[in-house]
Protein backbone atom coordinates (compact mmCIF):
# COMPACT_ATOMS: atom_id res chain seq x y z
CA UNK A 1 0.00 0.00 0.00
CA UNK A 2 2.29 2.37 0.58
CA UNK A 3 4.50 1.92 -2.53
CA UNK A 4 1.17 2.65 -4.18
CA UNK A 5 0.65 5.46 -2.57
CA UNK A 6 4.43 6.89 -3.37
CA UNK A 7 2.89 7.26 -7.25
CA UNK A 8 0.82 10.07 -5.88
CA UNK A 9 2.44 11.50 -3.22
CA UNK A 10 6.34 12.18 -2.23
CA UNK A 11 8.17 11.50 0.94
CA UNK A 12 6.64 14.51 2.83
CA UNK A 13 2.75 13.58 1.90
CA UNK A 14 2.60 16.57 -0.83
CA UNK A 15 0.38 15.34 -3.52
CA UNK A 16 3.47 15.23 -7.05
CA UNK A 17 3.10 18.13 -9.18
CA UNK A 18 1.90 15.75 -11.93
CA UNK A 19 -1.21 14.84 -10.21
CA UNK A 20 -1.97 18.43 -9.28
CA UNK A 21 -1.76 19.60 -12.76
CA UNK A 22 -4.21 16.92 -13.34
CA UNK A 23 -6.69 17.59 -10.74
CA UNK A 24 -6.51 21.85 -12.03
CA UNK A 25 -7.53 20.31 -15.30
CA UNK A 26 -10.75 18.25 -14.18
CA UNK A 27 -11.46 20.80 -11.41
CA UNK A 28 -11.74 23.65 -14.88
CA UNK A 29 -13.66 21.03 -17.14
CA UNK A 30 -16.47 19.79 -14.23
CA UNK A 31 -17.33 23.78 -13.33
CA UNK A 32 -17.39 24.80 -16.78
CA UNK A 33 -20.03 22.27 -17.22
CA UNK A 34 -21.39 22.66 -13.70
CA UNK A 35 -21.89 26.63 -14.71
CA UNK A 36 -22.63 25.69 -18.28
CA UNK A 37 -27.28 26.12 -17.54
CA UNK A 38 -26.05 30.11 -17.15
CA UNK A 39 -25.27 30.48 -20.95
CA UNK A 40 -29.08 28.82 -21.52
CA UNK A 41 -29.92 31.80 -19.01
CA UNK A 42 -28.09 34.31 -21.44
CA UNK A 43 -29.41 33.04 -24.44
CA UNK A 44 -33.25 33.79 -23.34
CA UNK A 45 -31.93 36.98 -21.91
CA UNK A 46 -30.13 37.98 -25.38
CA UNK A 47 -33.01 38.12 -27.56
CA UNK A 48 -34.73 40.64 -25.60
CA UNK A 49 -31.83 42.72 -26.40
CA UNK A 50 -32.64 45.73 -28.94
CA UNK A 51 -32.25 45.04 -32.39
CA UNK A 52 -29.02 46.11 -34.08
CA UNK A 53 -27.19 45.21 -30.62
CA UNK A 54 -24.03 42.71 -30.70
CA UNK A 55 -24.61 39.33 -29.52
CA UNK A 56 -22.69 38.44 -26.67
CA UNK A 57 -21.30 35.07 -26.15
CA UNK A 58 -21.17 33.96 -22.41
CA UNK A 59 -19.38 30.60 -23.11
CA UNK A 60 -16.02 32.00 -22.83
CA UNK A 61 -17.36 34.29 -19.68
CA UNK A 62 -18.09 30.94 -18.49
CA UNK A 63 -14.77 29.81 -19.35
CA UNK A 64 -12.99 32.44 -17.02
CA UNK A 65 -15.20 32.03 -13.83
CA UNK A 66 -14.31 28.27 -13.80
CA UNK A 67 -11.09 29.20 -14.34
CA UNK A 68 -10.42 31.35 -11.29
CA UNK A 69 -12.17 29.19 -9.49
CA UNK A 70 -10.44 26.42 -10.15
CA UNK A 71 -7.20 27.79 -9.38
CA UNK A 72 -8.56 28.98 -6.17
CA UNK A 73 -9.23 25.75 -5.21
CA UNK A 74 -6.12 24.18 -6.50
CA UNK A 75 -3.71 26.87 -4.35
CA UNK A 76 -6.09 26.65 -1.25
CA UNK A 77 -6.97 22.82 -1.09
CA UNK A 78 -4.68 21.23 -3.43
CA UNK A 79 -1.76 23.24 -2.37
CA UNK A 80 -2.87 24.35 1.39
CA UNK A 81 -1.09 27.94 0.69
CA UNK A 82 -2.17 31.76 0.62
CA UNK A 83 -4.53 32.24 -2.39
CA UNK A 84 -2.32 35.28 -2.58
CA UNK A 85 0.01 33.63 -3.96
CA UNK A 86 -1.20 32.31 -6.89
CA UNK A 87 -0.51 36.06 -8.06
CA UNK A 88 -3.90 38.37 -8.22
CA UNK A 89 -3.71 39.88 -4.72
CA UNK A 90 -4.13 43.42 -4.47
CA UNK A 91 -0.82 44.85 -3.00
CA UNK A 92 0.63 47.83 -2.58
CA UNK A 93 2.36 47.71 -5.97
CA UNK A 94 -0.45 45.92 -8.46
CA UNK A 95 -2.00 49.07 -9.82
CA UNK A 96 1.88 50.28 -11.03
CA UNK A 97 2.62 46.64 -12.58
CA UNK A 98 -0.56 46.22 -14.44
CA UNK A 99 -0.12 49.98 -16.06
CA UNK A 100 3.84 48.87 -17.04
CA UNK A 101 1.75 45.77 -18.34
CA UNK A 102 -0.36 47.97 -20.63
CA UNK A 103 2.37 50.32 -21.35
CA UNK A 104 4.40 47.13 -22.66
CA UNK A 105 1.26 45.63 -24.81
CA UNK A 106 1.30 49.32 -26.41
CA UNK A 107 4.85 49.37 -27.22
CA UNK A 108 4.68 45.88 -28.57
CA UNK A 109 1.71 46.67 -30.57
CA UNK A 110 3.39 50.07 -32.07
CA UNK A 111 6.42 47.68 -32.94
CA UNK A 112 4.56 44.71 -34.46
CA UNK A 113 2.33 47.34 -36.24
CA UNK A 114 5.63 49.09 -38.11
CA UNK A 115 7.97 46.29 -38.49
CA UNK A 116 4.45 44.74 -40.11
CA UNK A 117 4.47 48.17 -42.18
CA UNK A 118 8.22 47.91 -43.24
CA UNK A 119 7.89 43.92 -44.17
CA UNK A 120 4.55 43.10 -46.20
CA UNK A 121 2.08 45.73 -45.19
CA UNK A 122 -1.77 45.05 -44.13
CA UNK A 123 -4.72 43.14 -45.16
CA UNK A 124 -7.37 45.73 -45.87
CA UNK A 125 -10.94 45.11 -43.85
CA UNK A 126 -14.47 46.67 -43.48
CA UNK A 127 -14.53 49.04 -40.16
CA UNK A 128 -16.61 47.46 -37.46
CA UNK A 129 -16.47 50.83 -34.83
CA UNK A 130 -20.09 50.47 -34.16
CA UNK A 131 -21.35 52.08 -31.61
CA UNK A 132 -20.59 52.19 -27.74
CA UNK A 133 -21.67 49.51 -26.65
CA UNK A 134 -19.70 46.85 -28.66
CA UNK A 135 -16.79 49.08 -27.84
CA UNK A 136 -17.96 48.85 -24.35
CA UNK A 137 -18.08 44.95 -24.80
CA UNK A 138 -14.72 45.03 -26.32
CA UNK A 139 -12.99 46.18 -23.52
CA UNK A 140 -14.34 43.95 -21.24
CA UNK A 141 -13.98 41.27 -23.25
CA UNK A 142 -10.86 41.65 -23.98
CA UNK A 143 -9.71 42.09 -19.91
CA UNK A 144 -12.12 39.37 -19.34
CA UNK A 145 -10.15 37.22 -21.72
CA UNK A 146 -6.43 37.85 -20.59
CA UNK A 147 -7.00 36.92 -16.60
CA UNK A 148 -8.25 33.65 -17.68
CA UNK A 149 -5.76 32.79 -20.00
CA UNK A 150 -3.31 34.12 -17.68
CA UNK A 151 -5.10 31.63 -14.96
CA UNK A 152 -4.37 28.95 -17.16
CA UNK A 153 -0.77 29.22 -18.75
CA UNK A 154 1.06 31.38 -16.42
CA UNK A 155 -1.00 31.10 -12.58
CA UNK A 156 -1.45 27.92 -10.95
CA UNK A 157 -0.20 25.33 -13.99
CA UNK A 158 3.35 27.59 -14.11
CA UNK A 159 3.88 27.52 -10.49
CA UNK A 160 3.28 23.73 -10.53
CA UNK A 161 5.53 23.14 -13.46
CA UNK A 162 8.12 25.22 -12.12
CA UNK A 163 7.84 22.80 -8.58
CA UNK A 164 7.86 19.85 -10.92
CA UNK A 165 10.52 20.11 -13.66
CA UNK A 166 12.29 23.74 -12.78
CA UNK A 167 11.83 27.31 -13.36
CA UNK A 168 13.34 27.32 -17.27
CA UNK A 169 12.08 24.06 -18.26
CA UNK A 170 8.60 25.23 -17.19
CA UNK A 171 8.78 28.31 -18.96
CA UNK A 172 9.43 26.53 -22.13
CA UNK A 173 6.90 24.46 -21.57
CA UNK A 174 4.28 26.69 -20.72
CA UNK A 175 5.62 28.86 -23.93
CA UNK A 176 4.78 26.19 -25.99
CA UNK A 177 1.31 25.85 -24.83
CA UNK A 178 0.42 29.07 -25.16
CA UNK A 179 1.35 28.73 -29.18
CA UNK A 180 -0.04 25.67 -29.18
CA UNK A 181 -3.45 27.48 -28.40
CA UNK A 182 -3.20 29.47 -31.61
CA UNK A 183 -2.26 26.86 -34.22
CA UNK A 184 -6.17 26.47 -35.19
CA UNK A 185 -6.80 30.56 -35.42
CA UNK A 186 -3.20 31.70 -36.57
CA UNK A 187 -1.59 28.58 -37.77
CA UNK A 188 2.12 27.41 -37.47
CA UNK A 189 3.44 30.75 -37.83
CA UNK A 190 1.39 31.64 -35.24
CA UNK A 191 2.23 29.29 -32.46
CA UNK A 192 5.66 30.26 -32.63
CA UNK A 193 4.76 33.86 -32.61
CA UNK A 194 2.35 33.32 -30.15
CA UNK A 195 5.07 30.51 -28.29
CA UNK A 196 7.36 33.74 -28.09
CA UNK A 197 4.70 36.20 -26.64
CA UNK A 198 4.22 33.28 -23.50
CA UNK A 199 7.41 33.58 -22.87
CA UNK A 200 7.51 37.31 -22.23
CA UNK A 201 4.32 36.93 -20.52
CA UNK A 202 6.05 33.85 -18.08
CA UNK A 203 9.24 36.35 -17.33
CA UNK A 204 7.00 38.92 -16.42
CA UNK A 205 4.86 36.97 -14.03
CA UNK A 206 8.39 35.15 -12.79
CA UNK A 207 9.89 38.72 -12.57
CA UNK A 208 7.19 40.09 -10.47
CA UNK A 209 5.58 37.07 -8.74
CA UNK A 210 2.45 38.70 -9.47
CA UNK A 211 -0.14 38.21 -12.87
CA UNK A 212 -1.05 42.19 -13.12
CA UNK A 213 1.76 42.85 -15.67
CA UNK A 214 1.18 39.79 -17.77
CA UNK A 215 -2.34 40.83 -17.89
CA UNK A 216 -2.04 44.11 -18.46
CA UNK A 217 0.40 43.07 -21.37
CA UNK A 218 -1.99 40.32 -22.84
CA UNK A 219 -5.05 42.83 -22.23
CA UNK A 220 -3.66 46.08 -24.64
CA UNK A 221 -1.82 43.94 -26.99
CA UNK A 222 -5.16 42.23 -27.80
CA UNK A 223 -7.54 45.28 -27.26
CA UNK A 224 -5.69 47.55 -29.27
CA UNK A 225 -5.19 45.22 -31.86
CA UNK A 226 -8.96 45.36 -32.27
CA UNK A 227 -8.83 48.51 -32.07
CA UNK A 228 -7.18 48.57 -35.36
CA UNK A 229 -9.53 46.35 -37.05
CA UNK A 230 -12.18 48.03 -36.15
CA UNK A 231 -11.59 51.84 -36.92
CA UNK A 232 -8.45 51.86 -39.26
CA UNK A 233 -9.97 48.90 -41.09
CA UNK A 234 -6.34 46.99 -41.24
CA UNK A 235 -5.90 43.53 -39.91
CA UNK A 236 -2.16 42.28 -38.81
CA UNK A 237 -0.87 39.28 -40.98
CA UNK A 238 1.98 37.16 -40.22
CA UNK A 239 4.71 35.95 -42.51
CA UNK A 240 8.02 34.42 -42.36
CA UNK A 241 9.92 37.92 -41.83
CA UNK A 242 7.55 39.37 -39.32
CA UNK A 243 7.80 35.80 -36.97
CA UNK A 244 11.26 36.43 -36.87
CA UNK A 245 11.11 40.22 -36.46
CA UNK A 246 8.68 39.64 -33.97
CA UNK A 247 10.79 36.78 -31.99
CA UNK A 248 14.03 39.15 -31.39
CA UNK A 249 11.32 42.06 -30.30
CA UNK A 250 9.66 39.89 -28.02
CA UNK A 251 13.46 38.33 -26.75
CA UNK A 252 14.82 41.69 -25.96
CA UNK A 253 11.89 42.91 -23.96
CA UNK A 254 11.94 40.26 -22.09
CA UNK A 255 15.82 40.10 -21.56
CA UNK A 256 14.99 43.88 -20.54
CA UNK A 257 11.92 42.59 -17.91
CA UNK A 258 14.59 40.08 -16.26
CA UNK A 259 17.28 42.59 -15.79
CA UNK A 260 15.31 46.07 -15.51
CA UNK A 261 16.38 46.54 -11.15
CA UNK A 262 13.18 48.97 -11.06
CA UNK A 263 10.91 46.26 -11.71
CA UNK A 264 11.45 43.92 -8.76
CA UNK A 265 8.48 42.44 -6.94
CA UNK A 266 6.47 43.46 -4.34
CA UNK A 267 7.72 42.47 -1.02
CA UNK A 268 4.50 40.64 0.01
CA UNK A 269 4.83 38.49 -3.28
CA UNK A 270 8.28 37.55 -2.93
CA UNK A 271 7.92 36.14 0.66
CA UNK A 272 5.23 34.50 -0.38
CA UNK A 273 6.98 32.23 -3.06
CA UNK A 274 9.51 32.14 -1.15
CA UNK A 275 7.81 30.11 1.89
CA UNK A 276 5.61 28.31 -0.93
CA UNK A 277 6.53 28.01 -4.30
CA UNK A 278 9.93 26.03 -4.34
CA UNK A 279 11.72 25.24 -7.74
CA UNK A 280 12.86 21.93 -9.04
CA UNK A 281 16.67 21.51 -9.76
CA UNK A 282 16.55 18.52 -12.55
CA UNK A 283 20.20 19.50 -13.49
CA UNK A 284 21.59 19.00 -9.47
CA UNK A 285 18.74 15.69 -9.50
CA UNK A 286 20.02 14.64 -12.44
CA UNK A 287 23.92 14.58 -11.58
CA UNK A 288 23.20 13.27 -7.98
CA UNK A 289 21.22 10.57 -9.61
CA UNK A 290 24.49 9.86 -12.40
CA UNK A 291 26.55 9.82 -9.46
CA UNK A 292 24.63 7.07 -7.22
CA UNK A 293 24.78 5.17 -10.53
CA UNK A 294 28.68 4.88 -10.62
CA UNK A 295 28.91 4.48 -7.30
CA UNK A 296 26.63 1.29 -7.63
CA UNK A 297 28.59 -0.05 -10.56
CA UNK A 298 31.73 0.94 -8.65
CA UNK A 299 30.86 -1.28 -5.52
CA UNK A 300 29.36 -4.25 -8.28
CA UNK A 301 32.81 -4.54 -9.89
Amino acid sequence: MREFMKLFFNMGGRMRWGWRLILFVISFLVLSIFLSPLTYLWGEASFKLQEGKPHVQLNPWIGVLALILASVASVKYLDKRPVGSLGLKLHGAWWRELLIGIGLGIFLLLAFFLLTLALQGFIKKDLTSGDFWRQFLLLIGNAWGAVGEELLFRGFPLQVLIEGIGVVPALFVSSALFGLAHVQEQGWLGVVWAGSVGMLLAVSYLKTKALWMPIGIHFSFNYFVDLLESFIGVRLTLSVPMVFAALLLNGAVSIFILHFRKLEPHPHMAVLWQQHIHPAQPWAQLKAWWAKRKNKSGDAS
